[in-house]
C-alpha cells in the first residue's frame, strides 16, 4: 500500500523543522495527511513539494483503499476511514461546516475559538460541536456518534438531544433520540489510528518548538 507522509513527520527530517507548526489555512479543508488511495473530486491525490491538496467549498474527498486526515482548524481535524465520503459545505473558519457522506470518520477538536463553530451533517442528522473533544462518526450498521471526549448537540426532525462524553446516539432516528452508554476508551481501527496520528503530530510540534528555541538561543 502506498503511503505518503505530508506534514507530522517533516519535522523530523533536516531542514524541515518547522513545517508542522507553519502549515496554516485561511479555510478549513487542507488534507493534511492521506495514506492510501484516496480522491478528491474524482481525481487521485498527489504529493506535491510544498504543496497541499486542499477541499474547497461543495467538493468531495473519498477514500478507497486508504485513509485521510483533513485540517479543520488549528488543533482539529476531521480523520476518514476506509471506503469513506466527506464533503466540504462550508469551509470557513468561522462556521465550518461538514458532511460525512459515507462510511466513518473521527473528528478531533483541539480547541474552540471564540465566535466559531462547527457542524456535522450525517445520516440526516446535524450535529453541532461546541467543545474540545474526539467524537466518531458512522452512516451506517448502525448510523451513529460516539462522543469518546467532549459533548455535543445532535438534531434531526426538529428534535434535538445533547450527547455528553461516554455516551453515543443513533443518527438516522428521525428525531427519536436515545442515548446509551459506552466504553469511551475503547474503540475501532479508525478510532485507534486517531489516536497515532494525533501523538504523532504533538511530538512533531514539540520537536519543531524545541528546534525553534534553539535556533532562537544560538542565534
Amino acid at each position: 500500500m502506498r503511503r505518503v507522509f505530508l506534514v507530522a513527520f517533516a519535522a523530523v527530517l533536516p531542514g524541515a523543522l518547522t513545517a508542522q507548526v507553519n502549515v496554516t489555512s485561511a479555510k478549513a479543508g487542507l488534507v493534511h495527511y492521506f495514506d492510501g488511495e484516496v480522491e478528491l473530486d474524482g481525481k487521485p491525490v498527489e504529493v506535491k513539494a510544498a504543496q497541499f491538496a486542499t477541499v474547497r467549498k461543495l467538493s468531495t474527498l473519498e477514500t478507497k483503499d486508504g485513509r485521510a486526515e483533513i485540517l479543520l482548524a488549528p488543533g482539529s481535524f476531521a480523520r476518514l476511514g476506509e471506503n469513506s465520503g466527506f464533503k466540504m459545505v462550508e469551509p470557513s473558519l468561522e462556521s465550518t461546516i461538514i458532511e460525512l457522506t459515507s462510511g466513518t470518520m473521527v473528528v478531533e477538536v483541539g480547541e474552540v475559538e471564540k465566535g466559531t463553530s462547527l457542524t456535522v451533517r450525517a445520516a440526516g442528522s446535524t450535529v453541532t460541536i461546541a467543545k474540545t473533544g474526539i467524537y466518531a462518526f458512522r452512516t451506517s450498521e448502525p448510523a451513529e456518534l460516539r462522543v469518546h471526549d467532549g459533548e455535543a448537540t445532535v438534531s434531526n426532525n426538529g428534535q434535538s438531544t445533547v450527547v455528553k462524553e461516554g455516551r453515543l446516539v443513533g443518527l438516522a432516528t428521525n428525531g427519536q433520540f436515545v442515548a446509551a452508554k459506552f466504553d469511551k476508551d475503547s474503540g475501532d481501527g479508525l478510532y485507534r489510528w486517531s489516536k497515532r496520528r494525533a501523538s504523532y503530530i504533538a511530538m512533531a510540534n514539540v520537536s519543531a518548538a524545541n528546534a525553534i528555541h534553539t535556533r532562537g538561543l544560538g542565534g
